[in-house]
């Protein structure tokens, strides 16, 4: 038929990221110079996105295990809260019932 359209789309040019928006909240400019002007960052800006993107790698695990852990902390942490309020109700009464004496 005809050759490859090797082009990209018009359409396809103006959608944008969740990334490229997390990117341009970050900072616009950046996002400006990259995205509209085709800059390209420095290699420590380079090194410093890596390492975020390896931090927000290392924090949504975290969240991902305690997401899986939190019932069952919760549990355990009202069935303590539960039992430090009876012994608590305890000693109290053994001591109305000491002074009574």
């Amino acid at each position: 038929m005809g050759e490859p359209n090797d082009a990209p789309r018009p359409e396809a040019e103006r959608d944008v990221t969740a990334s490229e928006v997390g990117a341009y909240a970050y900072c616009a400019k950046a996002w400006h110079l990259e995205r509209v002007l085709g800059a390209r960052a420095s290699r420590a800006a380079g090194r410093v996105r890596a390492a975020g993107v390896a931090r927000h790698a290392t924090h949504g695990a975290r969240v991902e295990v305690l997401g899986r852990l939190g019932p069952r902390v919760a549990r355990w942490s009202r069935a303590l809260l539960i039992g430090a309020l009876v012994l608590l109700a305890l000693a109290a009464l053994a001591l109305l019932l000491a002074g009574g004496r």
